[in-house]
């Protein structure tokens, strides 16, 4: 991913970008509402170096390559027009930072699940298919089965011409329904994916995951170790108190100790993120 980044022509074009803090912010963005485009564009510059953060972070965890990974850091950029557009809240500079990032993962998690949810052509043919197009807007009196004429127009097999045709015509978004005999189903059903999740299970996991974590933020080492080890998160297998003790060099009666603990300062946490608490 790091030489994604460093060889990111978009990367070093704004890599550059001078930071602004919290009252210049804020300052921006009441000229911006008052009908000073000059401020939004400013501030909109501001902002592309967070939300390619965000493009990176979200990149490295589907081992993106190149295409997507721009994809990523234009519907990033996009998350940053759309917060743009819909905030409202009270001008505050933490708001504002907080309201843009959040547009930023919402729409490269969109994106994500996208991805992994249709299939996508070869470029070659993608390529080809868009000169077949060209070719029959050029010559109306031509049909997309003529592949030896088309062929011919556009410098290529006629095989090819046929291969670009077929594809294109017999490829559909997973999500797409099909019901030839009145039964609606999706073919992501029948499809077995071994390489991801499922888009709303990937993205469940992901949800799932932050909120574990930002839990567990209120627990010191010990506790999170005990907790990680005796529930299996974060990658760790469940284990006993004795188990537990044994690796961490603790008693039994201790591990058991640490983890009511942890569990009770977990559940105060919980309950004022449900309030919309942040502490």
């Amino acid at each position: 991913m790091s030489r994604l980044v460093e060889e990111n022509w978009y990367y070093n074009s704004i890599r550059d970008i001078p930071e602004i803090d919290g009252d210049r912010i804020c300052e921006l963005w009441t000229e911006y509402k008052n009908g000073n485009d000059e401020s939004g564009k400013e501030l909109y510059t501001h902002f592309l170096r967070p939300a390619f953060s965000v493009a990176v972070k979200y990149a490295s965890e589907i081992n993106a390559n190149d295409e997507v990974f721009n994809d990523l850091i234009q519907t990033a950029n996009v998350g940053v027009r759309t917060a743009f557009e819909t905030f409202d809240k009270e001008v505050s500079s933490s708001t504002i930072i907080s309201w843009v990032m959040q547009n930023c993962k919402w729409a490269c998690l969109n994106f994500i699940k996208y991805e992994l949810t249709n299939i996508k052509l070869p470029v070659g043919i993608v390529t080809t298919k868009q000169e077949i197009r060209r070719v029959l807007l050029e010559n109306p009196e031509m049909s997309e089965d003529d592949y030896n004429a088309i062929a011919k127009k556009v410098g290529c097999k006629e095989s090819t011409v046929k291969e670009a045709v077929i594809a294109s015509g017999n490829t559909y978004p997973l999500s797409t329904l099909e019901s030839e005999d009145d039964t609606h189903c999706q073919f992501e059903e029948f499809i077995e994916q071994k390489t991801y999740d499922t888009p709303d299970g990937y993205m469940s996991k992901r949800e799932m995951t932050e909120e574990v974590a930002d839990i567990c933020s209120v627990l010191n080492d010990d506790e999170r170790k005990v907790i990680e080890l005796r529930y299996g998160i974060f990658g760790n297998e469940e284990h006993s108190f004795q188990r537990i003790g044994e690796i961490l060099g603790l008693s039994k009666q201790r591990v058991n100790q640490i983890e009511k603990k942890a569990l009770k300062k977990m559940k105060g946490k919980a309950i004022r993120m449900s309030k919309g608490l942040s502490v």
